[in-house]
């Protein structure tokens, strides 16, 4: 049993390289094309008439994106050679077809004049979805196709589809200290740079007449605030003079308290003069009254 096995892969894996070899060496030129009026005698395929013909169908029906399930095939009978088990071969097959079609129906939405068959491009059968998507959908079936492509590459290889965000995350490493970068802060920092550079002025000046409508409500944004300023400006100077004011009566205060004060030292001093007179006169009349017993004692006596 197992030598049958071996001789099967041996018929597979040389059915997988005629195959191949036809494909990779296809010439447009060779029969049974109808692109030129006299075909290439001999053919110029590596493989010859045969692999010429079936390179031209296979190109011909399903278009580049042939090579989709071709490799998957060649997969399948590396991981048969080395013993490795494949999961669900026939259920990742229908995945590498369904990729087929999306590829091809991708070339006929955005390459329809590139391909290798004169007149089906992109194979008779993704041409034909294509169209009829094309018709429903419009520029929304390419969006379909590349649905298909990734739902295509994940029933045939989900592990590698799975593999693919962490190997694009670890290939773009050296992108690190750009991701790391604080973008807020740098943006802050650079206005305020660009702010100082060019100072913006204190009093906003009325915008002149404009024709657009947002012209108007900056000027009369700028009217508004010019009138806030100027209020602020007036309720400022107002405090100020009501502060100046008040100096004024504290020193007025303190001015007539000081002519109190010197006013009670002049009463005083009148005072003390006037104390200073009587006493003076009291000293006065009794030396007055004592002359005037010594001259009435000199008299003589009768």
């Amino acid at each position: 049993m197992l030598a049958w096995l071996r001789a099967a892969w041996v018929l597979a894996a040389g059915a997988f390289t005629l195959v191949v070899l036809a494909l990779a060496s296809f010439n447009s030129a060779d029969p049974p094309t109808a692109a030129v009026a006299v075909p290439n005698e001999p053919p110029l395929n590596l493989c010859g008439r045969f692999g010429a013909a079936v390179a031209y169908r296979l190109y011909e029906i399903f278009g580049v994106g042939v090579w989709v399930p071709v490799l998957y095939l060649g997969t399948v009978l590396a991981f048969l050679a080395s013993g490795r088990a494949l999961t669900h071969p026939f259920v990742r097959f229908i995945g590498a077809c369904v990729m087929m079609i999306a590829a091809g129906g991708l070339h006929n939405e955005w390459f329809p004049g590139v391909g290798p068959v004169a007149g089906y491009q992109a194979g008779l059968i993704p041409m034909s979805l294509s169209l009829e998507l094309h018709e429903h959908f419009g520029v929304g079936a390419s969006l379909l196709f590349l649905m298909m492509l990734a739902i295509g590459a994940i029933v045939m290889a989900d592990t590698l589809v799975a593999m693919i965000p962490g190997a694009v995350a670890s290939s773009l490493g050296f992108l690190a200290p750009i991701w790391n970068v604080d973008w807020s802060g740098a943006l802050a920092s650079l206005r305020e740079r660009v702010g100082a550079m060019f100072p913006q002025p204190a009093v906003a000046t009325a915008a002149p007449r404009a024709r657009r409508g947002g012209s108007k409500a900056a000027a009369a944004t700028a009217v508004v605030e010019e009138e806030e300023e100027e209020e602020e400006d007036e309720e400022q100077d107002a405090d100020l003079e009501d502060a100046v004011e008040e100096a004024d009566e504290v020193e007025e205060d303190d001015t007539e308290t000081d002519d109190d004060a010197q006013d009670g030292d002049e009463a005083d001093a009148a005072a003390e003069e006037d104390e200073d007179a009587v006493a003076a006169s009291a000293v006065t009349r009794t030396a007055s009254d004592d002359e005037l017993r010594a001259r009435l004692a000199k008299l003589p006596v009768k």
